[in-house]
Order: structure tokens, then sequence, then C-alpha cells
């Protein structure tokens, strides 16, 4: 596997910094009231930024969507034969609840 270059890298971390700070702000003000610019400013980038990554407000809540689809289904095929599919995600989706409200 081919090591991931620092242009790339610099790239994640601004896409990650930028979706850290969106979901910090929703949690902390509630959705409606932060605005991209709101972002923006406190990540420390150019509004333009925000959107070079995320063209929309609303991706900024569906960043993790794939992530998190993943690992639920990880958790359902791995549980054992008597565990049902909602009590194997049942402490992952309680714990994403505490991260959001953290």
């Amino acid at each position: 596997m081919a090591a991931i270059g620092l242009r790339e890298l610099k790239k994640a971390r601004t896409r990650q910094l930028i979706a850290d700070t969106a979901a910090g702000l929703f949690a902390e003000r509630g959705y409606e009231h932060v605005a991209v610019a709101d972002v923006a400013r406190e990540a420390e980038v150019a509004e333009q930024t925000v959107y070079n990554y995320f063209p929309t407000k609303e991706q900024l809540v569906t960043d993790r969507e794939q992530q998190i689809q993943d690992r639920l289904c990880d958790l359902i095929r791995s549980r054992p034969p008597a565990v049902t599919p909602a009590a194997a995600i049942r402490d992952f989706v309680l714990e994403s609840v505490d991260a959001i409200r953290g």
C-alpha cells in the first residue's frame, strides 16, 4: 500500500477539523442556530474551504455516515447467535449519542 502524501494528509486533517468543529457547534447551539460561516470561523478556515469539503450544510452532519454504517454492520455480523441485532448495536449507539452530547 502506498504511503499517503503530505498534501492528502493535510486535506484529511482539514476535513476532520471542519467536521469535528461543526459537530461541536451543532451539539452546543443546535443545528438551526449554526451557520456555515460559524463553522468556518471556529475552525479557522475560509467559508469557501468548508464548502470545498462539504458542498451543503447537511453534509456536515452526515460526514461519518458510511463509517457508522460499516461499524453497525460489523457489530451485527459478529454478534453471538442469541443476541438480537438491536442488542448488538445498542452500546455503540448509546456511546455515539453520549459523544455527540459531550
